[in-house]
């Protein structure tokens, strides 16, 4: 078989292969470990998971299936973290494992910033909307237009003139060019 990425052997997506990764990914596992555990370049991974995302046909449903056993792990752990509570124990090492793993869901610190950089987007969005609604913009970007396109007409004329005059230089310079 030939070499991969990093020398994993280039592999070919199975219902093995699928069962393999979504066991892991039920017990926890990273997609760097269940990758390894698999046998499978993180970036043949990677690149699948894509694939089936944006709803390439032949790899819908192993996306679907990894997102659904990505989800029984994080269920799992919500359910022991609720029990833990009931129950009156210790859940800190719980919350830690649920925000390392889940941070975008989870991570009160990710929230703050996710919206923070959302809201950024969103208001840079505004301006620019706000500035091409503007007419006195508008026009003098109509003006800036017109006017490159005269400089241009005058730098095609300017360059069509030269190249005319250093024909005629050549003309003179060189006898044996006819006229």
């Amino acid at each position: 078989m030939a070499k991969g990425h990093k020398g994993y052997v280039q592999r070919q997506l199975t219902p093995d292969l699928e069962k393999q990764l979504c066991e892991a990914f039920a017990r926890g596992s990273t997609q760097r470990d269940a990758c390894a555990l698999a046998h499978l370049s993180l970036a043949t991974f990677t690149y699948w998971m894509r694939k089936g995302e944006t709803g390439h046909e032949d790899y819908v449903s192993f996306a679907l299936h990894i997102r659904a056993a990505e989800s029984r792990w994080s269920n799992k752990l919500l359910e022991d973290l609720q029990s833990a509570i009931d129950q009156g124990l210790e859940t800190k090492g719980l919350q830690w494992l649920l925000e390392k793993r889940r941070w975008k869901d989870y991570d009160p610190r990710a929230l703050l910033a996710h919206r923070a950089a959302k809201s950024a987007r969103e208001a840079a969005k505004n301006a620019n909307l706000a500035a091409l609604n503007d007419s006195a913009l508008h026009d003098q970007m109509i003006a800036a237009l017109k006017g490159a396109a005269q400089n241009n007409e005058a730098l095609r004329a300017k360059l069509a003139a030269l190249s005319t005059e250093d024909e005629d230089d050549e003309r003179l310079e060189d006898p044996s060019v006819p006229e």
